[in-house]
């Protein structure tokens, strides 16, 4: 019986890891973030599935007559501790995910279950995230009026 119990104690102690590990939801789900970067006023959702790819939706409110958006399509991958994307669409036509541009990649930094910091390795930026729910949608920047 001794001998059995020795066996469950790894089991035991996964199942009692799943909580904490669930908890941080990271990277999965939806999430927000808005910032300037290149002197745009960007707002972005990005949806990041369990197999590994996402769909980004961006927005440029810079010029509140004439906000443009455009929605990126790549794979993602996390280590724990970076974060990188890959995209390989834009608006639907594929890119050369080889070019700089197109491959991001971010220091992590958790918050709580529903907040991150992504630190740029590239522009040295750090962004915001919350989690958001699959239908939020994105309001008018500040700035602008309806």
């Amino acid at each position: 019986m001794h001998a059995r119990v020795l066996a469950a104690l790894p089991l035991v102690a996964a199942l009692a890891a799943t909580p904490a590990a669930a908890g941080d939801s990271f990277p999965t789900g939806h999430w927000y973030t808005e910032g300037v970067e290149n002197g745009l006023r960007l707002q972005s959702v990005v949806q990041n599935s369990p197999d590994g790819t996402f769909t980004k939706n961006i927005r440029n409110g810079t010029d509140c007559s004439a906000i443009s958006s455009w929605v990126e399509t790549g794979t993602w991958t996390y280590n724990g501790k970076q974060y990188v994307e890959v995209t390989q669409t834009v608006n639907g036509q594929k890119v050369d995910s080889s070019r700089a541009d197109y491959n991001d990649a971010f220091e992590v930094t958790r918050v709580d279950d529903a907040h991150v910091t992504l630190h740029d390795v590239k522009t040295l930026l750090t962004w915001s995230f919350s989690k958001v729910d699959q239908h939020f949608a994105m309001s008018p920047p500040k700035e602008c009026t309806v």
